[in-house]
């Protein structure tokens, strides 16, 4: 936050800390290699490095003011070596084993834009009508660098990714500021305590797994008359919903059309749909639409235009809202179109993994991961220690795959998906492979493959531990105490 001295400042997202810009994350502050967000006005003018503008903010990079940084400068090239005017450039953070795109410029009509960055290492990607390339660039190091689209979508590389050092930003605080903070923090926690003493502690698993809103789920359970559907309903939820979730949601999600077909397309905000579409659509639009797929479809290609402006805030629209406003992001509009064709009683979802639409069924391939284990690693676990990416119109959109705790019986791992061949579209994937060393460098196999329709690709998964070095093997809980044997029972130590 902006400051009435020009200086910015920060705070805790949560929690309560004596003084300003002190929060749990100043260490990993310091070792950052981007911060950006977005400010009100596209006309923004103040002082720090533009990112984006938009059609209604200006996105803003503040690295400055966290990290040590540096500039580098980018030109972009054709392959027959022209300025490649108006390219896409993705600066990539290596997290959870990907090549996470943090920021995104366009370049001018010479091909050039620039970035201010911690003192690390980015992958930088750019991309245009299809063709990329990319490079990886060290901040602090690098003052100026060269990437030409045309890059071969073939062929294995390793390197070495390194972050910032970090450093100690720590801010003084007195005693008596860290008493008076400890002694807020305390009767917040009694206050916490007190409204959770009033939440149900037997009874139904929805009951209870809604916590503070349990009133409004035991309402929908109690005053449903097929409560085995109530019950369908509710297992649609996950447990955040189950504590957000409204008595209008859930009786439009109850009326829904059967078989009912759940809540949510993705991740967007939940609203209701089926009633909306059950009333909004009068006889004339009801004629047009019809109620097959195809029908809906070419009703949805004709009277709903799609904005594709890259500076739009991603935010999804509700389904309600495409309808009355008859136009819409590509995101929402996958999200309107499966919606109405759920309200109509047709099947429809999107892919959680690759992100298309249901009715978009593609060829598919298999790919094989062979893997040798190393000394730290038996089993490679998806975000930790790899990834996997399609290549469409030159750039990589991550398959999603669940991320649930692959111990608990969730989640996806080698193991247990890769080894014996997982069914992908057919296409261009790029799979990224590390473990983090207890440096804090990673270092990073980048491997292109390509699946093809009804054959079986096999590649090998690298997790690279070069000699000499440390990987990170596991983690534990740093503020847990150890426990002295007293009387014959285990209690903390002082």
């Amino acid at each position: 936050m902006p400051g009435s001295d020009g200086r910015w400042w920060f705070l805790g997202a949560c929690e309560p800390e004596p003084v300003l810009n002190l929060g749990w994350f100043n260490a990993p502050d310091s070792r950052a290699m981007l911060m950006h967000t977005r400010v009100f006005g596209r006309r923004y003018d103040g002082p720090e490095e533009v990112v984006l503008p938009g059609p209604n903010y200006t996105e803003v990079n503040l690295i400055d003011n966290y990290a040590e940084t540096a500039r580098v400068d980018f030109t972009v090239l054709l392959a027959d070596g022209s300025p490649a005017s108006g390219a896409r450039v993705d600066f990539c953070i290596y997290n959870y084993a990907e090549f996470y795109p943090a920021v995104t410029k366009y370049t001018d009509a010479a091909g050039h834009t620039f970035l201010s960055s911690g003192l690390g290492d980015l992958m930088v990607w750019a991309s245009l009508d299809g063709a990329f390339g990319y490079s990886k660039v060290s901040f602090g190091t690098d003052s100026d660098v060269v990437i030409t689209l045309g890059a071969p979508a073939s062929g294995v590389e390793q390197l070495m990714i390194t972050p910032p050092a970090g450093a100690d930003n720590m801010p003084p605080v007195s005693a008596e500021q860290r008493a008076l903070n400890d002694a807020r923090f305390a009767r917040e926690d009694s206050l916490r305590h007190a409204y959770e003493a009033t939440f149900p502690s037997s009874g139904d698993e929805f009951v209870l797994r809604s916590r503070g809103n349990w009133e409004v789920i035991r309402g929908f359970l109690d005053g449903a008359s097929d409560r085995s559907h109530a019950i369908e309903v509710l297992s649609s939820l996950s447990g955040k919903d189950l504590r957000d979730i409204t008595p209008e949601l859930l009786a439009d999600a109850y009326d829904a059309p059967r078989p009912y077909r759940g809540f949510r397309v993705e991740d967007e905000f939940l609203s209701p749909f089926y009633g909306f579409f059950a009333s909004a659509i009068g006889p004339e639009d009801d004629a047009a639409i019809g109620h097959s797929e195809d029908s809906v479809l070419a009703w949805i290609s004709s009277h709903v235009s799609v904005d594709n402006d890259p500076a739009a805030w991603r935010i999804p629209m509700s389904p309600a809202g495409v309808w009355k406003c008859r136009v819409a992001d590509p995101r929402s509009l996958d999200i309107f179109t499966v919606a109405i064709l759920r309200a109509r009683g047709l099947e429809a979802y999107k892919d959680p993994v690759t992100g298309k639409l249901g009715h978009e069924a593609a060829p598919k391939g298999f790919l094989k991961l062979s893997y040798e284990p190393c000394r730290s690693v038996a089993n490679p676990r998806y975000y930790s220690h790899f990834t996997l990416s399609r290549l469409e119109n030159g750039r990589p959109h991550l398959m999603s795959f669940d991320e649930g705790e692959v111990d608990m019986g969730g989640g996806v791992d080698w193991l247990h998906t890769f080894r014996d061949g997982c069914a992908l579209e057919e296409g261009t994937y790029l799979l990224v492979s590390g473990n983090r060393l207890s440096s804090g460098a990673v270092p990073v196999t980048m491997r292109f493959v390509e699946v093809r329709a009804g054959e079986t690709t096999v590649v090998p998964l690298v997790i690279d531990e070069p000699a000499g070095t440390v990987p990170v093997i596991g983690s534990f809980d740093s503020e847990q105490r150890f426990l002295a044997y007293d009387g014959g029972l285990w209690r903390p130590c002082p």
